[in-house]
């Protein structure tokens, strides 16, 4: 079981009119701490693991201390292992494929269903950056300007780039933007008749700062920070303050409180196995 410190709210199913795939789960919203990024990937994969059909969870989460994690099927080597330990940053494989990201200055986001049918990845992944967009607009009426990117771009011939090391440095198809540039990298997993998709939702710039932990050039390091500038931007650029963690929770939470109707909610005590 997950610890008794997280905060758990059960929500019951009522699909709306609208039948979207996500209205048709028996929902259970967690609000976790700030945990170490070992920490939040063994909770990720335990409700991965333990997700029965017809259910579906929504994590949040933040990394304490910051961490970098790796996509599935990247190498340690790509890490620069002093910089990380001068720094006091930790390092993690994701369950999940994509590539690296500084996990910081963000809201990190799970979520978990329990399929009874086969349903297209897109459509998921689509689904859930809705469901976030519009959590988004609630926390801040100037985020309404944020979007799905349309295309999907090349994901092979970009892994090939000097850049392509980095999650942040392109925009996936329905990925969340604002004005062109990706505010929230998010990466899944299939598991029999289950699927994980977790994510990252940039609060601030310090993420840019992955380049400095990459065992590479100063040229590619350069290049890469490019990208990302280019490419990312984070809630507290766009809207020119500090984010509010709680309220931007709050309002991610609501987001998926609403994808059914008559919700009722009740506290559910966690105990650990």
């Amino acid at each position: 079981m997950l610890p008794a410190h997280a905060g758990w709210w059960v929500k019951k199913p009522v699909v709306k009119e609208d039948n979207k795939l996500l209205s048709r789960f028996h929902w259970t919203i967690i609000d976790s701490p700030a945990q170490t990024g070992r920490k939040n990937m063994e909770e990720d994969e335990q409700l991965l693991s333990s997700v029965k059909p017809g259910e579906a969870f929504l994590r949040l989460y933040t990394w304490e201390p910051y961490c970098v994690s790796l996509g599935h099927n990247q190498p340690e080597s790509l890490l620069d292992d002093e910089k990380l330990r001068e720094d006091g940053i930790e390092y993690i494989h994701r369950p999940t494929g994509g590539k690296a990201v500084l996990h910081a200055e963000e809201l990190t986001y799970a979520v978990v269903l329990g399929l009874t049918e086969r349903v297209q990845p897109g459509l998921i992944y689509e689904e859930i950056n809705q469901t976030l967009m519009s959590g988004l607009a609630e926390y801040d009426d100037r985020l309404k300007e944020c979007s799905l990117e349309a295309m999907q771009p090349d994901l092979r011939t970009h892994a090939m780039l000097p850049e392509g090391d980095a999650c942040f440095s392109v925009p996936a198809k329905s990925e969340l933007k604002f004005r062109g540039k990706k505010i929230c990298g998010s990466a899944q997993r299939y598991n029999r008749n289950a699927v994980l998709q977790h994510g990252s939702l940039l609060t601030g710039g310090f993420h840019l700062r992955l380049p400095r932990y990459l065992k590479s050039s100063d040229e590619v390091k350069r290049n890469i920070y490019i990208s990302l500038t280019e490419s990312s931007s984070d809630l507290g650029s766009i809207l020119g303050e500090v984010t509010d963690m709680r309220r931007l929770r709050q309002s991610v939470f609501n987001s998926f409180m609403n994808l059914t109707d008559q919700a009722v909610f009740e506290p559910q005590e966690i105990r650990e196995s």
